[in-house]
């Protein structure tokens, strides 16, 4: 059924959608969002039998919709390339130095939400965990996924890359370790992000 927030978003019918239950207490989600981070994870398990997904809310600053000389498509472009540059060049580093490392594509899957005086992009990012397997400390000054996706979203709004923690929400239970063969971590991953 329409969402009748967005006409152009479509409401499941019931607490399911394609036999998986929704969040309850989070929604309501609409299925052109779950259908395309479904995707995004099947292309991504045909690729790697392993994979690591994150998921975490990239903020405007309050009263800043977005970067005036951009869309909103231009900004998801971006962040997209510039992250994929960052993790380019780091796990050629790594590969570099360590030879069982793995070269790793990623797969990217947001929405847009708008909330009271805020704009957000809800964001799941998806990648070969034998090559990337954890988000990382963020209180450390090392460079990690979390430290990247921070510099990264930053750098895409114009902001200086230190304003970029203050900037990113991290749900609780954030990433998740999904084997191909493997359909409760499947079904997890799937039930974590029915909430939108």
């Amino acid at each position: 059924m329409p969402n009748p927030d967005n006409t152009n978003l479509t409401l499941p019918e019931g607490d399911t959608y394609l036999d998986s239950p929704g969040q309850k207490n989070n929604g309501p989600f609409n299925t052109e969002y779950q259908s395309q981070r479904r995707e995004a994870l099947a292309e991504t398990l045909e690729q790697y039998p392993l994979v690591y997904a994150i998921r975490c809310v990239l903020y405007f600053p309050a009263r800043q919709r977005k970067n005036h000389f951009m869309s909103d498509d231009e900004i998801v472009a971006h962040f997209v390339e510039s992250f994929n540059g960052q993790l380019t060049w780091d796990l050629s580093r790594v590969l570099r130095r360590d030879l069982y490392r793995q070269e790793c594509r990623f797969w990217f899957a947001c929405a847009m939400e708008e909330q009271l005086d805020r704009t957000a992009f809800d964001v799941t990012i998806l990648l070969n965990h034998t090559a990337i397997f954890e988000l990382g400390d963020f209180m450390t000054e090392r460079n990690n996924i979390f430290k990247r996706i921070t510099g990264t979203w930053a750098n895409t709004i114009g902001l200086p890359v230190t304003s970029g923690n203050a900037l990113i929400h991290v749900p609780k239970n954030p990433d998740h370790h999904i084997r191909r063969d493997d359909a409760e971590s499947i079904a997890d991953f799937i039930k974590s992000i029915s909430h939108i």
